[in-house]
């Protein structure tokens, strides 16, 4: 499809920018709604169709394929950096697995996130998977700190999630997410996830207890666009 013309955006925004001074907006309140914009339009966007195929899947800046044997050791680095410690913490009792419980564990599908050039820089799971009712728990990680909060999480994830309806065959698919985490709800919400319930003080982290979100995306709801 051929890019809309720079003449239909700029008769759009200046039809946006009339409407919106007589609602009063001023400088912060359009830098607010081009976020809001920018929200909407991502949570629009089609999931990718991943192929029916095994891994890997080919994003624009990320990638996804298998776990191979000798990942463990940075996998294990991962999970035991302060925000990592979180893919392996069971969401009902608060305590952490290990990566080798994870990895071994056959209800448990994992792929590791990696560049175009294939440097590994996190890692996304489907756990507890179960098959016949065709559900499972989303965990995602960037590991490498410092290409955290760069979008490549959240396209992993879509790839992730994509992968999990077209070549899983999942019909749903939730997650846990502390509730003081808003960014991370935000993302969620991008990818198609919608707040089922809070669970009060469900965990204890470093002695605090701690809320925690759950959030589902529901296969038939979002091909149907509601």
């Amino acid at each position: 499809m051929a890019p809309i013309p720079d003449t239909t955006l700029r008769a759009l925004a200046h039809t946006l920018l009339t409407q919106g001074a007589s609602y009063g907006f001023g400088f912060q309140d359009w830098v607010r709604f081009v976020s809001v914009l920018l929200d909407e339009a991502l949570e629009a966007r089609p999931l990718p169709q991943a192929s029916a195929g095994s891994l890997p899947l080919l994003g624009e800046h990320v990638q996804v394929r298998t776990v191979l044997p000798t990942d463990r050791p940075l996998l294990q680095a991962w999970c035991t950096d302060p925000r990592g410690r979180y893919f392996l913490s069971s969401r009902s009792t608060g305590s952490a697995h290990s990566v080798d419980e994870l990895l071994d564990d056959p209800r448990s599908v994992l792929g590791v996130v990696t560049l175009p050039s294939g440097r590994p820089i996190g890692l996304v799971g489907y756990l507890q998977v179960d098959r016949e009712q065709g559900r499972a728990e989303l965990r995602k990680l960037i590991g490498e700190p410092s290409l955290r909060g760069r979008g490549l999480g959240t396209e992993a994830a879509r790839l992730w999630v994509g992968h999990g309806i077209h070549a899983l065959g999942l019909r749903k698919i939730f997650l846990y997410t502390l509730a003081t985490n808003s960014e991370n709800v935000r993302l969620n919400q991008r990818l198609g996830f919608r707040v089922e319930g809070v669970l009060r003080d469900e965990v204890v982290i470093d002695d605090v207890a701690h809320d925690l979100l759950r959030m589902g995306l529901v296969v038939e709801a979002l091909t149907a666009g509601r």
